[in-house]
């Protein structure tokens, strides 16, 4: 006889890092669907909003409204109030913002795994669960950098 029950909820332990930039209204959406993910425990202090800056320090260039970057950091506020929010002082791009979600996650907070999420990925309902089990599969088989559960590719 098998059984239908669900899974015991995993407790995320790893750092959840969020990138977001100037989107607030997909950066809610990114959250929204991390607040209703099935078969995990959260616990919202373990997440991490880097929010890039509006304005280019090399050449002042404005990618950004300030209104934009408030409306992000409140929209992730409004889903996640006790997440640590870390906004950029200046525009760094993309790439720079990722490397400084590494560096907190890795140097400054010592994880050893992470799960990192831009504010253009919307997670399915099972995605944490999912990418917990392949974080403890990986575990085992050690020196793996990089995993994710985005489903089949073929």
């Amino acid at each position: 006889m098998t059984s239908s029950a669900a899974p015991a909820p995993r407790e995320i332990t790893a750092p959840i890092i969020l990138f977001g930039f100037r989107q607030p209204d997909r950066l809610a959406r990114v959250c929204r669907a991390l607040r209703s993910q099935r078969g995990v425990v959260l616990d919202e202090r373990r997440i991490h909003l880097m929010m890039d800056g509006a304005v280019s320090p090399r050449t002042g260039r404005r990618y950004a409204s300030g209104a934009e970057i408030a409306a992000g950091i409140a929209a992730v506020r409004d889903i996640f109030p006790r997440a640590e929010i870390l906004p950029a002082p200046d525009n760094l791009g993309i790439a720079r913002n990722i490397a400084r979600g590494e560096d907190h996650a890795f140097i400054t907070l010592g994880a050893e795994c992470a799960y990192f999420f831009e504010d253009d990925l919307e997670p399915g309902p099972w995605y944490l669960h999912m990418l917990d089990l392949a974080r403890e599969a990986t575990a085992k088989a050690g020196g793996v950098a990089h995993f994710a559960v985005y489903g089949d590719h073929r």
